[in-house]
């Protein structure tokens, strides 16, 4: 059985356990406290420990964004991790036409930081840099 939630539209399986062929479970681990458990791991991640200060990611750390939506990207990061980018609202078209990035300084910024519709002019903004943290990071981090 697995039980799932969404974390920024994207489904992420919190647990699996194994049942045997009568249906009964074979581990006496409290479900309810393992949720709480990972739940509670994926609280205490420290932005910085993603290279995320203030909101902010240097752009030297960055390998690649990638958009999943007009709205949504992940950025993949130096050490196998990702961030998760936000814009404030839907911009249509950055997914499949590309963009752009209009910054101040050497840094992806939310809310200064500006991305660029690459067969357009229209700019998007950043509303949120925060840590993509998947439930193996999380069981991998506990144990």
């Amino acid at each position: 059985m697995s039980i799932k939630i969404t974390f920024y539209g994207m489904p992420i399986v919190l647990l699996s356990t194994l049942f045997s062929p009568a249906g009964h479970s074979e581990s006496k681990v409290n479900p309810a406290a393992l949720i709480l458990d990972q739940l509670k791991a994926i609280d205490a991640v420290e932005p910085m420990d993603w290279g995320i200060r203030n909101g902010c990611i240097d752009l030297q750390k960055i390998r690649a964004i990638s958009f999943r939506d007009d709205q949504l990207a992940i950025i993949d990061l130096r050490r196998q991790r990702q961030a998760v980018l936000k814009l404030k609202r839907e911009c249509r078209g950055i997914a499949q036409q590309g963009f752009t990035i209009q910054t101040r300084s050497d840094q992806l910024c939310e809310r200064f930081t500006q991305l660029i519709q690459a067969k357009s002019t229209i700019s998007c903004e950043i509303e949120s840099i925060e840590p993509h943290i998947r439930l193996s990071d999380v069981i991998t981090d506990a144990s």
